[in-house]
Formats: structure tokens, C-alpha cells, sequence
């Protein structure tokens, strides 16, 4: 092994171990509730609102939902995640299934079942595309899916398990927007639930 090929891994190894990691402990007693079937559907219409969309935007994601219980563990994973580092440490096996998702559907619409009473954190992607340039490496050119819009936001929900449906416009709001651990880092979207009519 060449030297230089030392060095590379050295810095690999490195640049793993000093990633952000989860400081705290996982204990599956604080969150087995989760797992129960609940007699809540929760409904979601995700949205944006800014000063370019003062009366919001449905998001166009394909991405999976997520809720999942909001204990200091998976808020500790969540600003983890959102780090913006690519050696950030990942949820443990035994977290992992209790993150409960729910597919897109038409009109930024994500639809959980089942859901027992308790405090959830809930992520979704409030993105949509548009025009642009896009691509990798040297090979760059127009593209009409260039994704934009907030990104990933995440909201807080306490269900008391007395509703049977729940539906809520979840709105990333600029207002809400924090920045995250690092200045040179994305900020983390908040978003705020607010109740939806159905038209």
C-alpha cells in the first residue's frame, strides 16, 4: 500500500469518526407506545409560505413522510441528520422501527394510520421543481425538475387519542426557520399546523 493510499484512509477514518454523532441513549420503554395501534388518522396537507407564496404552495415531493415519537434521542437524531455533514451518525437498528411513514399522495398529502395518542415530531419534504439548471460533474444542462422550495421541515403533534381523524395544513413557514449547528449549513425548517377544511 502506497503512502499516499495510507493517507486517503487514514483521512476516510478520520473524517467518519469526528462526524456528528447522537448523544443520547436510546431506551425502547420511553417509546413502546408508539407501536400500538392507535385509532387516530392523522392527514397531512404539506405546504409552503413565503413572501413569493403568501397564501402557501403545495409541495410536489415523492418522498415517504415520517412521524415518529418526540423524545430527546430522535430530536438528537434529527439535528444529526440535518447537520449537513456526509459522515453524520445514523439511527440505530432498535430506533429505526419505530418511524412510522406514509407515501405521497396528489396535492402534497401524507396520511398516517393507526396512530396511538402521544407527542410526535413529524418530517416531510416541502419541495416541488422547476426550471433550471441541474446535473453532476461536467454534465450540466437545462432541466425542468430542479428541485427547490424549503426542503425537509419538521412539526410537533400531540395526539390525545379522542379524534378519530385529524387533518392539518403543515406549513413551512420562513418566519419559523432556524439555522442550524454550523453557519455554513442549510437552516432547519419549522412548520406550523394550522386546521384544514377539506374544500
Amino acid at each position: 500500500m502506497t503512502a499516499l493510499k495510507i493517507i486517503l484512509l487514514t483521512l476516510c477514518v478520520f473524517l467518519v469518526s469526528c462526524g456528528p454523532k447522537i448523544h443520547e441513549v436510546f431506551s425502547p420503554a420511553e417509546v413502546q407506545w408508539s407501536l400500538e395501534k392507535g385509532a387516530t388518522t392523522l392527514i397531512l396537507h404539506g405546504q409552503a409560505r413565503n413572501s413569493l407564496y403568501p397564501g402557501g404552495r403545495d409541495c410536489e415531493s415523492a418522498h415517504d413522510g415520517m412521524i415518529f415519537p418526540d423524545t430527546k434521542y430522535f430530536d438528537a437524531w434529527y439535528r444529526v441528520q440535518t447537520s449537513g455533514s456526509h459522515f453524520a451518525e445514523d439511527i440505530s437498528s432498535d430506533a429505526r422501527q419505530y418511524i412510522r411513514h406514509a407515501s405521497a399522495e396528489p396535492g402534497c398529502i401524507y396520511t398516517f394510520r393507526n396512530v396511538p395518542a402521544g407527542n410526535w415530531r413529524i418530517l416531510l419534504d416541502i419541495s416541488w421543481y422547476t426550471s433550471g439548471v441541474a446535473g453532476t460533474g461536467p454534465y450540466y444542462g437545462h432541466s425542468r425538475h430542479v428541485p427547490a422550495g424549503p426542503g425537509i421541515t419538521s412539526g410537533r403533534i400531540h395526539i390525545d387519542g379522542t379524534e378519530t381523524v385529524i387533518r392539518k395544513n403543515f406549513i413551512s413557514d420562513e418566519g419559523l426557520t432556524t439555522n442550524s449547528d454550523h453557519p455554513f449549513r442549510m437552516p432547519r425548517h419549522q412548520a406550523v399546523l394550522e386546521p384544514w377544511a377539506v374544500p
